[in-house]
């Protein structure tokens, strides 16, 4: 039988076996369940579910307000949070995901200071992607023609990385899809990301291969960054600590990510984009091929 192992100094770490949340079966029902695996989700189609977003905790983040409906307990700046399930990662621990898809976005707002709002996405072949200015607020903006024409005071540019990921957890081997997205300084965090994933090998028997993006597992962690007196939190790298070692897991991440590729997931942008603590590096080309 084949046999993977690491081509770098890293040694794979175990995934324990999936388990279900804290919720328990009734053994009088186990075989029920069993049967009836899936049903009642038949009139459920992609335009009906809402794909998780994996998220920082920023200073003045609505998840840190008592007051706010998206509160949530015991959060501070640098930690990560999944918006649908409110699961919170701690800063210190990060997260552990398996990387499925990539893609470049280009969402289009009305600036905060409009009023804000969501006008939707321009395909990267847009020639007015290349017209935009950045002002003195660090907004990516387009022309004042293109606002009026489509009835705006105002229209910014968010270009946007997106990851489509997996996240792991690493005591029960539980996982679930979700998207990560990078914007501003934090796309330099992607491009190192990409640069490695597209790196990763693993030697079967004696040959070197190279791995799929959904064939290991990453650590991400959060630090502080400081710029002309403003202060935010982004992604960390910290590195691969394993292969894949779950077969389930494994096709899950390989079916998520052909999904992806495919245009089959209705994917809803995050409209706090604009309002995540960010700032566009002096020296980073927003137009740069992704």
């Amino acid at each position: 039988m084949s046999k993977a192992t690491e081509t770098t100094e890293q040694k794979p770490t175990k995934v324990a076996k999936k388990e279900s949340s804290g919720l328990i079966v009734p053994d009088n029902l186990a075989n029920m369940f069993v049967e009836d695996a899936g049903a009642g989700q038949a009139g459920v189609g992609k335009d009906d579910l809402a794909l998780p977003f994996i998220k920082i905790i920023q200073n003045g983040s609505p998840e840190r307000k008592k007051s706010h409906a998206k509160f949530i307990e015991g959060t501070e700046e640098g930690d990560i949070f999944n918006n649908v399930t409110k699961e919170v990662w701690k800063k210190d621990d990060g997260i552990y995901v398996v990387p499925c898809a990539y893609r470049f976005a280009y969402p289009i707002f009305i600036p905060l200071s409009d009023g804000g709002g969501y006008l939707g996405e321009l395909d990267p072949s847009d020639p007015i992607i290349q017209q935009a200015v950045r002002d003195e607020n660090n907004r990516d903006m387009l022309p004042k023609e293109y606002a009026e024409k489509l009835g705006a005071p105002a229209v910014e540019l968010v270009p946007t990385a997106q990851h489509y990921v997996l996240v792991v957890d690493q005591k029960t081997g539980a996982f679930q899809e979700a998207l990560l997205n990078m914007k501003g300084a934090s796309r330099k965090v992607s491009r190192s990301w990409n640069t490695q994933i597209k790196m990763q090998t693993a030697r079967i028997d004696d040959r070197v291969i190279k791995l799929p993006s959904f064939g290991a597992i990453w650590h991400l962690s959060t630090v502080e960054k400081t710029k002309e007196n403003k202060t935010w939190c982004e992604y960390s790298v910290i590195g691969r600590i394993s292969y894949v070692q779950d077969a389930e897991m494994y096709e899950q991440a390989k079916s998520f990510s052909e999904l992806i590729e495919s245009g089959q997931v209705n994917v809803q942008v995050d409209e706090e984009l604009q309002g995540t603590k960010s700032t566009q590096s002096d020296d980073e080309d927003l137009f740069t091929m992704e």
